[in-house]
Parts: structure tokens; sequence; C-alpha cells
């Protein structure tokens, strides 16, 4: 993955660029677990009151 910032390219591993996506989403979600696991939970939800 390539990235550009601030007058800088820099070349990233797709496992680096992985780990540094998952560090973002981790600092907005505030360890509640599992987006996926939440979501179908929420979905679920949603089918059985319909």
């Amino acid at each position: 993955m390539l990235q550009l910032g601030e007058g800088v390219l820099s070349i990233l591993t797709r496992e680096a660029a992985i780990k540094k996506a998952q560090d973002l989403v981790a600092k907005h979600t505030d360890g509640r677990g599992s987006l996926a696991d939440e979501l179908l939970t929420e979905r679920r939800g949603e089918a059985t009151r319909e």
C-alpha cells in the first residue's frame, strides 16, 4: 500500500496496512468488541421485530 502524507510517500506491507486500519477503528470503538458481531446482533433484533 502506498500512503502520501505531509509530503512523504510511504510504502506499507499488507500486514502493516491492516494493522494501521485496525488501530484506527479501535480508537473509535471504545473497546466494544467486534463491530461485525454488533451489526449481526442489531440485524437479528430487527428481523425478530418484523
